[in-house]
């Protein structure tokens, strides 16, 4: 399968999956989007857990990951700093 069709997406996520940056990705619902990144906790509902791929991308998939969508987005929070 051609990677970049794999991981084309409209917006592009990676990272753990917390309240908070699942209250910003559920905002973005009527897009076409792809949250890369390990297990979410069992504990948490959120309806961006619809958007989650269920893979870890690191160096060369992360790579082909944000290449391949059209916007990559960084949802850290100004504490995680």
């Amino acid at each position: 399968m051609d990677l970049s069709r794999r991981y084309q997406c409209e917006i592009g996520v990676a990272g753990n999956l917390y309240p908070y940056r699942c209250r910003i990705l559920e905002q973005l619902a009527d897009y076409d989007l792809k949250i890369w990144g390990p297990v979410p906790p069992r504990w948490l509902r959120s309806a961006a857990l619809r958007f989650y791929t269920g893979e870890y991308v690191a160096e060369q998939t992360k790579s082909e990951a944000f290449s391949s969508a059209a916007v990559c987005l960084n949802t850290l929070s100004l504490r995680e700093g």
